[in-house]
């Protein structure tokens, strides 16, 4: 009777020290990701900061609050959609302010800087474009898909979204670009309103993201690795 004891608790012993293991582990892959999360957001923070791009941030931040205010008002998913379905009118106002020229291009000033390029820069910022995509893709310039997933599923979801609607924008930009590039002096941005306004707002649900992703790793990146592992074993994230 005392050997079956005896092997009853080795077994819940050795069970109990194997699942702490893996919540320690599972803890420190969370606070190197989040780690990292914080860093590349804090990146692309200063990006939009330096680009004079804040009013489409604010816009995204804003998002973010109003979202919250719902939630602790008890406010359902129509309510939400509702909301969502407001902001998305951004992408009209855009593109009928461009096609009514309200919106417009210096083009003297568009056309020095295309004048100042290498012979050679449109293959250049092919392969740049295709460089970024790739490297986002593959973790190298953003957390990978496994490292997300790490940190729950907002964070996976939100990520990828995020992911994607950058590649979606640095596409259009290059696209505008090499459209420019090959007859500056005749370039008409009424013709690509339906891409602008499409990016602008991919660049207010970026914002959003990227003010969403923030919170949450900075949530994790101020635990320890103790707090975390016991929230691991009794929770999840």
């Amino acid at each position: 009777m005392q050997n079956t004891l005896t092997i009853i608790l080795s077994i819940v012993t050795g069970a109990v020290i194997f699942y702490v293991r893996s919540s320690m582990l599972q803890a420190q892959k969370q606070k190197y990701a989040a780690i990292r999360l914080q860093g590349y957001l804090a990146y692309w923070q200063g990006w939009i900061m330096e680009n004079n791009l804040f009013d489409v941030y604010h816009i995204g931040w804003k998002w973010n609050e109003e979202i919250n205010n719902i939630l602790k008002k008890g406010g359902n998913t129509d309510e939400l959609v509702k909301l969502k379905a407001e902001k998305k009118k951004l992408i009209d106002e855009v593109q009928k302010g461009i096609q009514s020229k309200e919106i417009g291009l210096d083009k003297e000033r568009l056309y020095e800087e295309i004048r100042k390029f290498p012979t050679d820069i449109l293959d250049s910022i092919v392969d740049y474009t295709k460089a970024t995509r790739q490297n986002l893709i593959d973790g190298k310039t953003f957390i990978s898909d496994d490292e997300a997933t790490a940190l729950g599923v907002l964070v996976t979801s939100l990520s990828i979204e995020l992911k994607m609607h950058i590649i979606d924008i640095t596409d259009t930009y290059v696209m505008l670009l090499l459209a420019c590039s090959r007859n500056p002096t005749e370039f008409n941005i009424t013709k690509y309103s339906k891409e602008i306004a499409k990016s602008v707002w991919m660049g207010v649900v970026v914002s959003k993201n990227i003010d969403s992703l923030m919170r949450s790793a900075k949530k994790v990146t101020s635990q320890s690795i103790i707090k975390l592992t016991i929230h691991n074993a009794f929770n999840e994230l």
